[in-house]
């Protein structure tokens, strides 16, 4: 988990991970220079204050060094505090930029990872067999108006309905057609069925 956690930030700082959050909260250049200004205001308040004998406290904060964006590898590379659990990370000063709610992109991430085995080695039998489970979507049509008969009180529409959720949920088709498509799909499978029926008689 540790290494996960150090490369993944190296990954982010890098430019090599692309990310996103859901919520971003940080000061564009203009509201940073009025920031410093007004700590630099405070701070010779709090000056002038003390040469005069009065007691006063120190205005002494960190504002963020730069600005930043979303999506932008810049912010992984100062010191950041990050959030694991929470999912955020953000700068540890006054006004600080705030990531909220962050993903990054999973084709990325995979090219990134090592060239090694993982939890479970696939032999190259075993992942052609896997491409094979796939089929074209008219094979998959066929198969499944032969695996998933259409029951006797079912109306036509209910069970294009009940063929189309499953055509999107079991995985096993390399394209899944629109439910507009595969109607007309549908349709033209059993008109061919009739008149392979019919030339058969």
């Amino acid at each position: 988990m540790a290494l996960a956690k150090k490369w993944l930030i190296e990954w982010l700082a890098a430019g090599k991970l692309p990310w996103t959050c859901r919520e971003w909260k940080g000061l564009s250049a203009e509201e940073l220079a009025e920031k410093r200004r007004e700590k630099l205001a405070a701070e010779a308040l709090v000056q002038k204050r003390r040469e005069q004998g009065e007691m006063v406290g120190d205005a002494i904060y960190s504002l963020p060094s730069a600005t930043y964006c979303q999506g932008d590898p810049s912010f992984w590379i100062a010191k950041r505090r990050i959030d694991w659990d929470d999912n955020a990370a953000y700068e540890p000063r006054v006004h600080g930029a705030q990531a909220l709610g962050i993903t990054v992109s999973k084709t990325h991430l995979l090219a990134q990872l090592p060239e090694e085995p993982r939890e479970r080695v696939e032999t190259p039998g075993q992942a052609k067999a896997a491409e094979r489970e796939k089929m074209g979507p008219k094979d998959w049509l066929a198969w499944a108006r032969n695996e998933y008969r259409q029951q006797r009180n079912e109306r036509p529409n209910a069970y294009i309905s009940r063929l189309h959720d499953l055509m999107e949920k079991t995985g096993n088709v390399t394209v899944v057609w629109t439910f507009k498509t595969f109607r007309v799909r549908y349709y033209e499978a059993v008109k061919a069925d009739q008149q392979t029926v019919q030339k058969a008689r």
